[in-house]
């Protein structure tokens, strides 16, 4: 990993693509089970290129180490970028609902369908949230405590 970070070092020093580099050096922590370089490099990517795509790989990085707060941070720059996208508004919602913020994740789950009423993944993932916040209310109802 050490070569790996270092050679990232010497190329941007060389005038080699950043992003290209810490993509790279991205996936070889990943996939070397290091998450912490992993982590730096990805937040590199975004620093440099603070797109949409770049946002959800991040999030979704934060949201596989069980950092839900990070995630939602990060996916609400995503939205920023492409307020009018539903794919947008479903990650974060996802990531607020896993951050157990319920009721922003309630509105957002509702934002993406008002933007694409038919997004059958926007349409899926409200309908299993539904159910899953329903169940827990009936759950914590039916708790009496005896």
């Amino acid at each position: 990993m050490e070569n790996a970070k270092s050679t990232a070092e010497v190329g941007i020093r060389n005038g080699v693509d950043p992003i290209v580099l810490y993509s790279a050096l991205a996936e070889t922590a990943q996939a070397a089970n290091i998450p912490e370089v992993a982590g730096v490099a990805l937040t590199k990517v975004v620093h440099y290129a603070p797109t949409f795509q770049n946002n959800a790989r991040l999030a979704e990085f934060y949201l596989a180490s069980g950092n839900a707060d990070r995630a939602v941070d990060t996916l609400r720059n995503a939205t920023m970028i492409e307020p009018d996208s539903a794919e947008a508004y479903v990650r974060l919602a996802t990531a607020e609902e896993a951050a157990y913020l319920y009721a922003d994740a309630e509105r957002d789950y509702s934002h993406a369908l008002s933007l694409e009423p038919n997004n059958p993944e926007a349409k899926s993932r409200y309908a299993e949230f539904q159910k899953r916040t329903a169940d827990k209310g009936a759950s914590t109802i039916g708790d009496t405590g005896n």
